[in-house]
């Protein structure tokens, strides 16, 4: 949904002055267009609001445990990036005005599917991802929960150490190499659920990809960062581990994913990728200093 994806790009840059100063050096390259917003507060914030009037038109159908939109119905993530733009909407302008939107959509969701479970992982973790955002925004516990749920999920499709040292990924039916470029696979999330029945038996079963594995990564380190719970500092720590081993190739992009069953390499190397590992080193680095933050 093209305005889903533009609500995504038009509320983090609107409010980029309003941020945290950081320790290292982020000067845009030179070669940016228009690097600065010179809009004024009230313009930015008039525009997200207007940017979000044609998602809720493409709301369609909400019942006491669907919601559904107009350009694409059955996907899942859809309602979970909107919500999350809505409470983050509400969390850099101080205000309250979604709030009541946003508890409504997640109960809406959370009735039919209270583990935010899915076939692709990138897509339940959104929620969890929106869960946090809610919770910064209202502080309501709920919406921790929800997140701990969200994480529950992705965790059961992430490989662990024990996985790697019993070279088996519990439901699979390959095995799992010892060892790969630099280090294990142990940290990295499977792009799907492998027991999929859609995909199951097919290759496309073993693939490890940054998306879904970036989304539990932030997920981790934003739980970690909420709770103080060693658990979450752990999982992000490993999956952390994985992607510097496994995921970054020699110009420091990310790889797309790798193949469980062998190492291989799959799929291009696209932005989003990148993104989303930036933004839980950003967390991370607010945890505990990274010492090499600049480098990655």
């Amino acid at each position: 949904m093209t305005w889903v994806i533009l609500c995504k790009v038009i509320v983090p840059a609107l409010f980029v002055s309003h941020g945290a100063a950081q320790s290292f050096n982020n000067a845009p390259p030179t070669f940016w267009r228009k690097p600065t917003i010179t809009a004024s507060y009230s313009t930015r914030t008039d525009s997200a609001k207007k940017a979000f009037q044609p998602i809720f038109d493409n709301l369609v159908n909400q019942t006491a445990d669907s919601l559904e939109f107009k350009d694409n119905p059955p996907e899942f993530s859809m309602p979970g990036t909107f919500i999350y733009e809505l409470a983050l909407f509400d969390f850099l302008t101080n205000q309250t005005q979604y709030r009541d939107t946003v508890q409504s959509y997640f109960e809406s969701v959370a009735n039919d599917n209270p583990y935010f479970e899915g076939a692709y992982l990138d897509t339940p973790l959104i929620y969890g991802y929106a869960a946090m955002q809610a919770y910064h925004a209202y502080g309501d516990p709920l919406y921790l929960q929800y997140a701990q749920d969200s994480w529950e999920f992705g965790s059961d499709w992430t490989i662990t150490t024990d996985d790697v040292t019993n070279g088996r990924f519990p439901g699979a039916n390959w095995t799992l190499p010892p060892h790969c470029t630099v280090g294990s696979l142990a940290g990295g999330t499977f792009y799907e659920n492998v027991n999929n029945s859609f995909f199951e038996g097919q290759s496309n079963s073993t693939y490890i990809n940054a998306l879904a594995t970036g989304s539990f990564f932030v997920l981790s380190a934003l739980l970690a960062e909420a709770t103080s719970n060693q658990t979450y500092m752990n999982a992000a720590e490993l999956t952390l581990t994985f992607v510097e081993n496994e995921l970054l190739t020699g110009s420091d992009a990310v790889k797309d994913g790798i193949n469980g069953n062998d190492c291989g390499n799959g799929g291009f190397n696209y932005p989003y990728d990148a993104g989303i590992m930036i933004e839980g080193l950003a967390v991370m680095n607010s945890l505990q200093a990274l010492q090499d933050i600049n480098t990655h």
